[in-house]
């Protein structure tokens, strides 16, 4: 699965830890919200990207499945087709 540049997981982090340094010079009340809701959006993207793994993983072992059922099914056919049976 091909993931475009700026949605990698390394580059979410490095752009959210970017803006938490950039914005934290504000005021100490402004800052602590601007942190925990940027701690809370790397969260969100920490976890988009878990899912996205998951997905990924779990596509490869459905094309895996599908590849071996395809296998079994023309060693089947070919079986069936050398013993004169003709399937329609």
């Amino acid at each position: 699965m091909v993931v475009p540049n700026h949605l990698t997981k390394n580059n979410i982090i490095s752009q959210s830890n970017s803006l938490m340094n950039n914005r934290f010079c504000r005021n100490s009340a402004d800052s602590l919200m601007e942190r925990e809701n940027l701690e809370r959006n790397l969260s969100d993207a920490q976890k988009k990207c878990h899912t996205m793994d998951t997905s990924e993983r779990d596509m490869r072992n459905l094309i895996l499945r599908a590849e071996e059922d395809k296998k079994r099914l023309a060693q089947r056919i070919e079986k069936l087709t050398a013993n004169g049976i003709v399937l329609l």
